[in-house]
């Protein structure tokens, strides 16, 4: 009788999920993906599902030239964070967010979004930070 019981306690752990170190997801951004802005954004972020030791994120207009980048997004006050902050006011147009996050189990989760800026502004000058 014992030897059953051993059996099907083995089949039971066995069978049961266990966590998996898995990579970070994106939960939301701001401005949203695929968002249509009435004026420039002064930074974007992108929230994580897990926490993260780092990241960098890289804009750029629908022209493909860099807008703003940094190798050192990783938010001081929220570990599920990547942001950066936006020099100087974006003109009218669409623009891609790229972002590569690290997390806490040393994936890197490439990724990006666009989001669109309705208002005409001053043009943004290229710009890396380097926190």
């Amino acid at each position: 009788m014992l030897r059953p019981l051993i059996m099907l306690a083995i089949l039971v752990i066995w069978l049961t999920p266990h966590p998996v170190g898995a990579h970070a997801f994106v939960e939301h951004a701001e401005p949203r993906v695929g968002q249509k802005v009435k004026t420039s954004p002064s930074v974007v972020r992108v929230w994580f599902d897990q926490g993260l030791i780092g990241g960098r994120i890289r804009i750029e207009n629908a022209a493909g030239q860099e807008i703003v980048s940094s190798i050192n997004c990783l938010s001081s006050h929220d570990k599920y964070l990547l942001e950066i902050v936006i020099p100087q006011p974006l003109p009218g147009g669409d623009y891609h967010v790229y972002y590569e996050a690290d997390d806490v189990h040393t994936h890197t989760t490439p990724g990006d979004h666009f989001f669109f800026v309705e208002s005409e502004g001053t043009v943004a000058k290229p710009v890396t930070l380097t926190e």
